[in-house]
């Protein structure tokens, strides 16, 4: 988190990072951190459904948009779980856009394993796809690069 906010500044920045977990964090226009959000990803979702009940298989993480009706539980697991996680980093997107005092333009970022599916899923008007972001960031933090 700290590397995709070095690597988002200045801001303002939503950065999206989605992986195993799914951060929403927020660097304002004169490059502080503010904070973020932490939920699990959609592979952590599917495994955790696996984990806690009897009846519903493990299956496969994959994205599929928009999300249809799942005749079978695979498809219908899938489809359900990418659905909400498109839809909750949305809410996540707006409730870190209103933290923000600008008014502005706020650039949001997308990066990590699956970020560029949410962000060719997303109602989030306008979303760049850096995938080398926390790269860029470790790079940023370590002095390598301005």
């Amino acid at each position: 988190r700290i590397a995709c906010a070095r690597a988002a500044r200045p801001g303002p920045t939503l950065v999206v990072d989605g992986g195993t977990a799914v951060t929403v964090d927020v660097v304002d226009e004169v490059g502080r951190y503010r904070g973020g959000f932490i939920a699990p990803g959609p592979a952590a979702g599917l495994a955790g459904l696996a984990a806690t009940t009897a009846q519903l298989p493990r299956v496969d993480f994959e994205t599929t948009w928009p999300p249809r009706l799942g005749l079978q539980t695979r498809a219908a697991l899938v489809a359900g779980v990418w659905g909400l996680t498109v839809g909750g980093v949305d809410l996540l997107v707006e409730a870190a856009r209103t933290a923000l005092p600008s008014t502005g333009r706020v650039r949001v970022v997308a990066t990590g394993g699956w970020g560029r599916a949410w962000a060719a899923s997303t109602r989030v008007v306008e979303v760049e796809v850096d995938e080398a972001l926390v790269h860029r960031g470790i790079a940023r933090w370590a002095g390598w690069i301005g």
